[in-house]
């Protein structure tokens, strides 16, 4: 039987040396000037399939792009040369293989700066809702003493009704209180409805008593509210979830032996809150979008 391996060799050897020769000493750009481009460009693109052809038309693309990038991240004072020659001066004397890597680095950097930029961006936020909160918290720990609760809410006359409960949980005596309550549709942070009560001389809270606050839902309200599907609640409702709405209900001021304690004087806010949450979600997404950006040509 006759060996025929070192012509395999040999053949495998001369395919792989036209392969290197076609990528590293082919046809290249001439940049010198517009005309002379896109005559060489025209030739690059010969011995090319029509896949392989699009795959440089997007990397010339890429390309351009990271120049506009660059361009609107740095001052114009001193430029001289327009996008299209940049990038003449970029691809100069660059074959096929070169152009492609080029521009698949762009995607990568491109990428990778993204990603850091949005993080950055959550960070800064965290940082700036923690140092305004940290106030807001402590004060609400403070006038934690009254703990509220949503109960229900009911038909009265053809009216909703939201009931709820305040309970005083500290040793001391209060006369000098204010209650908020407040339910939001849980999709769109939209207000229900909302109340703040004041107390001042006419109630008294001892030790564990409780204290019942009503707050009707208008016609109005509840046209405000169409992500609230009003048409199909039965009531009387005890489970606001099923119906895409959330309650809160909490002292929003109390005078404790002369002293005051008010979440009005925090820089913080429910409507703050939701607020930051808002954003936080919005820049979760946009990083999820910047980690999903492609590497590589094939899939642009």
């Amino acid at each position: 039987m006759t060996n025929n391996h070192p012509k395999l060799i040999l053949i495998a050897f001369l395919l792989l040396g036209y392969v290197l020769c076609f990528s590293s000493c082919g046809p290249s750009i001439d940049g010198s000037s517009d005309a002379t481009f896109k005559k060489s460009y025209q030739e690059l693109k010969k011995g090319h399939s029509d896949k392989d052809t699009a795959k440089l038309n997007s990397a010339i693309k890429v390309l351009a792009f990271s120049i506009l990038g660059q361009r609107m991240d740095a001052p114009a004072s001193g430029r001289q040369l327009t996008i299209n020659d940049e990038l003449r001066k970029q691809l100069d004397g660059k074959r096929y293989s070169t152009i492609i890597s080029m521009a698949e680095d762009s995607l990568k950097s491109a990428k990778k700066r993204e990603i850091a930029f949005v993080q950055k961006q959550i960070a800064d936020l965290q940082t700036e809702s923690k140092q305004r909160k940290a106030p807001y918290e402590a004060l609400k720990k403070q006038l934690g003493i009254i703990q509220g609760r949503f109960i229900k809410i009911e038909q009265h006359g053809g009216e909703p009704t939201a009931y709820f409960e305040f309970k005083n949980t500290s040793k001391y005596t209060l006369d000098h209180f204010t209650l908020t309550s407040i339910i939001r549709s849980v999709s769109k942070r939209n207000i229900v409805t909302s109340s703040t009560s004041f107390f001042g001389g006419v109630k008294t809270l001892n030790y564990n008593d409780t204290l019942t606050v009503t707050v009707s839902i208008s016609d109005f309200s509840k046209g405000e509210t169409p992500e609230v599907p009003w048409n199909s609640i039965v009531y009387p409702v005890t489970d606001l979830s099923r119906y895409n709405m959330v309650a809160s209900a909490y002292a929003q001021e109390i005078e404790i032996n002369g002293k005051d304690a008010d979440l009005n004087t925090a820089k913080w806010s429910d409507d703050d809150q939701a607020d930051f949450e808002q954003k936080l979600h919005d820049l979760e997404a946009k990083l999820k979008e910047a980690q999903n950006l492609p590497e590589n040509l094939d899939n642009i």
